[in-house]
């Protein structure tokens, strides 16, 4: 039961986790600071900030740790699971995708390149894991359950050890985390060497009433915009730019990631290759949408549904065996109904389990904003 219970907490592990067992997490080779300025600008006129070549050394660390490994690449409107074959200063080459379903540009130059992350499969957490519940479930089944002679009590633990072993591999080979090794910074801006500030008639600028906008006005002349909706806040609130979203609106249908998500909108879009999508859009304002999902993993519905299906079936069951014999019995027994009402406890973790790996490897759509 124990093992069992092992493979529960190891599918609901929420799947941004940073936890890995195969050493420590990948370092992160460089910083992005996203433009304010280009946040809400809507549509695909919105400005975009250059990204800056990583040094030599990044370079180099990237192609010594990563070459021929799958990673995800994230560029200005993409973002592709696939594999480099050839790693340069000018960029990634000899790119093979991942599914052929979602094809890959043959090279992606450094200046496009937002993010790389490499994703994580915890097979062999989970077969450890699995291994201590299996055997210490099962050396402690003959003593709990007085099913079996308690002096064979080794044999069920390593009996024990070898399912859960399995069932944890099995399960901790879906439950997939990515963990980022390289973010971009932005390029360097150098203003023009002729750029001259605007400067104001002289002894204006001593008068303080000269440079603020009467009444409600900015100082720009323009109007304040309105404060976001409460829909507008709670979506932001629960999204992150790790998630995966589909956004709806005039514009027709977006899969894809955020790099900014604030209440003045959505910028950074960069839209899931393997889903059918629009590709152009870089910056949409909150009122361009109509409805935001998020994709969410199923592992905890799943197994909170598996758990109530086969409580049902085992309570279900028990009934008709307390029917058949016509109510609970007084004599030494053992009867049918008390194996029926034992096993089906036993099966309630089992579909737990279940419940969780389907739920962990179908996730779902969760509306989080709908514009009224």
């Amino acid at each position: 039961m124990l093992a069992l219970a092992a493979a529960v907490v190891l599918v609901l592990l929420p799947a941004d986790s940073n936890f890995r067992f195969e050493g420590e997490p990948p370092r992160v080779l460089g910083t992005v600071v996203f433009n304010a300025g280009s946040t809400g600008g809507g549509g695909t006129g919105a400005s975009v900030t250059a990204l800056a070549t990583p040094s030599d050394d990044i370079v180099n660390r990237i192609r010594r740790e990563y070459l021929h490994d799958w990673i995800l690449v994230t560029t200005r409107t993409s973002r592709f699971e696939l594999r480099s074959n050839d790693i340069r200063h000018e960029g990634l080459t000899r790119l093979e995708p991942r599914r052929a379903s979602s094809p890959a540009p043959l090279q992606i130059p450094w200046s496009d390149v937002e993010r790389i992350d490499v994703r994580r499969r915890h097979t062999l957490q989970g077969a450890l894991w699995g291994a201590a519940g299996g055997a210490l479930a099962g050396g402690l089944f003959p003593s709990v359950t007085g099913f079996a002679d308690p002096q064979n009590a080794g044999e069920y633990a390593y009996a024990g050890a070898i399912t859960g072993s399995i069932l944890g591999a099995w399960i901790g080979r879906w439950h997939r985390t990515d963990h980022a090794v390289y973010v971009a910074a932005p390029a360097p801006v150098t203003p023009p060497a002729d750029t001259i500030t605007a400067l104001a008639p002289p002894g204006s600028l001593s008068d303080s009433t000269s440079t603020r906008a009467p009444g409600n006005m900015t100082a720009s002349g323009a109007a304040p915009s309105a404060p976001p909706s409460p829909e507008v806040e709670r979506a932001c609130g629960r999204l992150s730019t790790d998630d995966l979203l589909r956004i709806e609106g005039s514009f027709g249908r977006f899969v894809g990631h955020a790099s900014t998500i604030s209440p003045s909108g959505l910028d950074g879009l960069h839209h899931e290759a393997s889903a059918a999508s629009v590709r152009s859009l870089h910056s949409l304002d909150w009122e361009q949408v109509d409805r935001v999902e998020v994709q969410r993993n199923g592992a905890f519905r799943g197994a909170v549904r598996g758990a109530i299906v086969t409580t049902a079936i085992a309570a279900t069951a028990t009934g008709i065996a307390l029917a058949i014999e016509g109510g609970p019995q007084s004599g030494e027994g053992p009867y049918l109904y008390q194996f029926v009402a034992y096993f089906g406890i036993l099966s309630i973790p089992v579909g737990t389990v279940i419940g969780a790996v389907t739920g962990a490897v179908s996730p779902f759509w969760k509306q989080v904003y709908r514009r009224q």
